[in-house]
């Protein structure tokens, strides 16, 4: 733990007038190689062990933060938010994913192992401790995202290979009461609650699809209730070819977005491919568009926790940062930057703005209430960064096998002071989440705008360079209605040579082409030879 910066941001808090600290206590959960650790956060980012299950390979979060499952190497382990209070111990082996359903009555872990030839989908029933059914995976991707449980647990939707779509009962397991078995899924979800159409009152599920890998892609929205036959498509959607896709709803039901990505970029610009974005207006309205990206390239969307807005990073780097609201007309911008990773705050108040991965590690905190950057800092070979459910400070994560050696979780104020550090650096780090422990209004937080020093930068080789300037967020109409910058005119002495040089061109005579030779005849120099 550094204490200068601890100084520093305990004198800050001070002076937004936090009269208390504990607010600040935090806990997270870190998988690493030798285990699964849950570790305290404290309010002078002291950092200590709270319980480490040694083996696990595993670990999930419900919804609601209430139920912890970590999963070792013989059996799964359900804790309440008291991680000392077991509440079931399930038996599976050779674990490596779990899942809980929206209303903590299931638990799904899936158990591969290549030797046993093993690669199934377990149910339980956390009520009873029961185990209610059993599916065959074939797919490489994590069972979230082709299995998903209804808002209410009312049904399961579950895609277990790319041309095979079952739906379930959670009252009958034993048969799916609808299937289907045509085309290439590419994504499967649950129109949210929030949405019903206006005209069959009944539930519904998007799937991305094509019917044959030469022709286009479509989207479809599929009713459930009340009746429920394949045939009967409310809405459906013609998208481009694609190789895959993702459907991004809007929280409350209002709206969805299609993003798709493709092989074959057909501008020929992009060596990766190209990606697209359609917007489908499901309430409030009938808008249905395609969203206008920088470059075809796509680097992170986000909806705005309320749904009033969503973000788009999109072009080449330094990449295009613009905000839509709810209707998809776009109404702010944020300077071009290198960024790819996009993170609300719970409430949203508050956006990072950060590039990881391969780029530097530039990470900005803008307040969405005030249109202002409250801060930035540098995160260098972070891969993924997370709000406290306080909003109070950022966790940072430098993660295997992205980053294969120095692994460690940093911890960083909403202005860009580093906090405190915890080092895996003995070990591997893959994941780490928060444990929602509380929240705070983040509409009453006191922030100020970000001020960077005037004055310049003297640098480490000598020299002096300009302050760094302040990222602005404005509206995205006046950004499109500046003038094209005037063409520069050429220097006088260089234009005379120029009109010099055209007249040379011009006096010079133009070749006459030699008349074609004859059949037979041969010309005074072959006559002379």
């Amino acid at each position: 733990i550094n204490a200068e910066y601890m100084g520093l941001y305990m004198e800050k808090i001070k002076e937004e007038g936090k009269s208390s600290l504990e607010t600040l206590k935090q806990r997270y959960v870190a998988r690493a190689k030798e285990g699964i650790y849950i570790k305290e956060v404290a309010p002078e980012c002291a950092i200590s062990v709270s319980k480490f299950f040694e083996g696990a390979s595993c670990f999930c979060l419900s919804k609601d933060f209430s139920l912890i499952a970590v999963g070792t190497s013989s059996n799964i382990e359900v804790f309440g938010s008291n991680v000392y209070d077991l509440k079931c111990k399930l038996s599976l082996v050779h674990l490596q994913e779990l899942m809980i359903s929206p209303l903590n009555t299931y638990l799904v872990a899936y158990a591969r192992s290549s030797q046993l030839k093993i690669s199934q989908v377990t149910i339980f029933n956390l009520k009873t401790g029961t185990k209610v059914k059993e599916f065959p995976w074939r797919r490489s991707a994590p069972i979230a995202e082709y299995l998903r449980f209804s808002e209410k647990e009312e049904f399961l939707l579950y895609s277990f290979s790319k041309s095979e779509l079952h739906l379930f009962s959670c009252l009958d397991f034993s048969k799916p009461f609808l299937a289907s078995t045509a085309g290439n899924i590419f994504s499967v979800e649950f129109v949210p609650e929030a949405y019903t159409h206006p005209k069959h009152k009944c539930r519904a599920i998007s799937i991305i699809q094509t019917i044959d890998k030469t022709e286009d892609a479509q989207a479809l929205f599929l009713p459930i209730l009340p009746t429920p036959e394949p045939d009967f498509i409310i809405k459906k959607f013609p998208l481009t070819k694609i190789d895959s896709a993702r459907t991004l709803f809007a929280p409350n039901g209002c709206a969805l977005l299609f993003v798709v990505e493709s092989s074959e970029d057909p501008t020929g610009k992009s060596y990766y491919g190209a990606h697209s974005m359609n917007y489908i207006q499901l309430s409030g309205g009938k808008k249905r568009c395609k969203v206008t990206i920088e470059g075809n390239q796509i680097h992170d969307v986000q909806w705005y926790p309320d749904s009033s807005h969503f973000i788009v990073l999109s072009g080449s780097q330094p990449a295009k940062i613009i905000i839509f609201n709810h209707e998809c007309i776009p109404t702010l911008e944020i300077d071009s930057s290198y960024k790819n990773y996009i993170q609300y705050s719970p409430q949203g108040r508050f956006l990072l703005l950060a590039g990881y991965g391969n780029l530097a590690g530039d990470t900005e905190f803008w307040d969405l209430q005030n249109h202002c950057l409250i801060g930035n800092c540098k995160a260098h070979c972070t891969v993924a960064a997370e709000w406290a459910p306080n909003a109070q400070f950022i966790m940072g994560a430098v993660l295997n096998p992205r980053i294969r050696i120095d692994n460690e979780v940093t911890f960083y104020s909403s202005k860009g002071a580093k906090l405190g550090c915890d080092s895996y650096k003995a070990t591997e780090l893959y994941e780490v989440k928060w444990i929602k422990t509380g929240e705070t209004d983040e509409k009453s937080m006191a922030v100020s705008p970000w001020q960077p020093s005037t004055a310049p930068v003297k640098m480490s080789y000598g020299g002096f360079v300009a302050p760094p300037k302040i990222p602005q967020m404005r509206p995205a109409s006046l950004l499109e209605s500046k003038p094209a910058p005037a063409r520069p005119q050429p220097h006088p002495q260089k234009k005379e040579a120029h009109d010099h040089e055209e007249k040379k061109k011009k006096k010079k005579k133009k070749k006459v082409p030699k008349p074609a030779k004859e059949k037979g005849k041969i010309d005074d120099a072959q006559q002379q030879t």
